[in-house]
């Protein structure tokens, strides 16, 4: 790793390290300070290196990909989960067994339930809708000529 000498300049490490890095970064249990510090850098370091074109264009593209694979996993998902919301809501909605107490057949775990499910359904029918993080990436423009 080379890093001027200033917190301010600019941070180029070895592709090796790079790699590593990238991979960090996408770890959710792995917070920004330790991130840096596993590998020799400070915060502001570690922001002034992501921060160049071909760094976040790379960490752009990788969240991207994320993005669109989990909308894609949500959505080849999202007919069987409709079927079970569509499964316990039936339950839910019909009236209890007569004969049954348990807690499950009370009216304000029976709302629980329901809400739980509603929000459920509302999680994965946002996530199977197509956003800007899983739209393609515009083309690239033309270069421009004088």
């Amino acid at each position: 790793m080379s890093s001027t000498s200033r917190a301010t300049g600019p941070v180029t490490l070895d592709p090796d390290l790079v790699a590593r890095l990238i991979q960090s970064y996408f770890d959710p249990d792995i917070r920004l300070l330790d991130l840096a510090s596993t590998h020799g850098l400070t915060v502001t370091q570690l922001a002034l290196w992501a921060a160049q074109p071909h760094i976040a264009d790379r960490v752009a593209a990788i969240a991207r990909l994320a993005a669109t694979r989990a909308a894609a996993l949500c959505a080849e998902r999202a007919s069987a989960a409709a079927r079970t919301l569509d499964f316990v809501s039936l339950r839910l909605f019909s009236p209890p067994p007569p004969d049954m107490h348990s807690p499950a057949c009370r009216p304000a775990t029976r709302s629980a339930i329901a809400e739980s499910a509603r929000r459920a359904a509302t999680t994965i029918l946002r996530c199977a809708r197509p956003g800007p993080a899983t739209l393609p990436p515009p083309p690239p423009k033309p270069p421009r000529t004088h």
